[in-house]
């Protein structure tokens, strides 16, 4: 007699795979991670220049446009249809070798290997493509794949990211007011831009440094008149958000940097906490510094248990103990007897 094997209950499967989502696996620090940098900018600003700073980096040149770099970064093989860039991320996850930072260059051409991608599949042609958009409900899901697949290069290996893209001006729906122009990523819809923006550490609008000289003469409302555009010269980068572009970082940037690898890089290790260890050593010495009560001690001891591996809270911890010993310092300053000069 045959018996029917019945499968397992869903207790059954329960108890017999252990479960991540515990208490005793919070995670209570994370490292710091690699760079994901989605730089977007007017053409010709400087884009490429800053990539190819960046440690050890080898481009995904899809335009080819770093051939005049001076020296000219690594590259892997121009891409000519969309699996080529898929390939040559799984190359570097899978392969050995010493590059720490890819760089994808640029993103807006990918996007239209995507598209020739899409058509290809569907046996579409341009207009079949472009028809009640039908193209762009489709795309999004060919960047998803490829965000996928930076993401596990970076899990693998560590690496940089810094994708790159060329801006356009776009009229912004506005819903709390009147619309106006502002600058978005050269890519087909709003859902690929979107998916890299929430992707990146830091999104990063690149522009040259430009002000706006309005002549004073007349009488007519200085909003109305014409205005000459004067440019520094200065190729910037902006790092927070502005009506006329989109940008953000969690590195705790300045608003405006030079488009400079090195002086991004400084300013984000400037405003990185540091380490626990590092803090515990500040916190150490200050304490000495400061010569305390052993009640003051003790409850400063009490602080520095609660705030446990936090950084940040440490780093709080190291703020207050600063202004405590700046604040002695200029009592004692104030005490001292004044010497008369001879």
């Amino acid at each position: 007699m045959q018996t029917t094997m019945k499968p397992p209950t869903r207790a059954a499967q329960t108890a017999a795979t252990p479960r991540r989502m515990t208490l005793q696996n919070v995670r209570k620090t994370l490292e710091r991670g690699p760079d994901k940098v989605f730089l977007y900018g007017i053409e010709g600003v400087g884009k490429s220049t800053f990539a190819a700073a960046a440690p050890n980096p080898i481009f995904i040149a899809a335009e080819d446009g770093i051939r005049n770099l001076d020296p000219v970064p690594e590259s892997f093989p121009t891409p000519e249809k969309f699996q080529d860039v898929l390939d040559a991320i799984a190359e570097l996850e899978t392969a050995q070798h010493g590059y720490q930072t890819l760089v994808i260059d640029t993103l807006d051409y990918v996007d239209g290997l995507i598209r020739d991608e899409v058509c290809r599949r569907n046996g579409w042609t341009a207009e079949e493509f472009d028809a009640y958009g039908r193209g762009l409900k489709v795309t999004p899901d060919e960047h998803r794949r490829m965000i996928a697949a930076v993401d596990r290069l970076v899990a693998a290996r560590g690496m940089n990211v810094v994708v790159m893209a060329h801006a356009r001006t776009k009229n912004f729906k506005n819903p709390a007011g009147a619309d106006y122009l502002r600058y978005e990523p050269n890519l087909g819809g709003d859902v690929a831009p979107a998916l890299w923006k929430y992707w990146a550490e830091a999104v990063l609008f690149g522009t040259h440094e430009a002000f706006v000289q309005v002549s004073k003469s007349g009488s007519e409302d200085p909003a109305l008149k014409r205005g000459k555009g004067v440019s520094t010269g200065r190729r910037v980068i902006y790092t927070e958000w502005n009506a006329a572009y989109d940008a953000k970082n969690r590195y705790g940037l300045p608003p405006v940097l030079a488009l400079d690898w090195a002086e991004y890089a400084a300013a984000r290790e400037a405003r990185r906490p540091a380490s626990p260890e590092s803090l515990r050593a500040e916190i150490q010495s200050l304490v000495e510094q400061l010569q305390p009560t052993p009640e003051t001690r003790a409850a400063i001891g009490v602080k520095l248990a609660a705030c446990g591996e936090s950084a940040r809270d440490l780093a709080r911890l190291v703020n207050l103990l600063r202004e405590k010993v700046a604040s002695k310092d200029t009592e004692t300053a104030q005490s001292a007897p004044q010497t008369e000069a001879a």
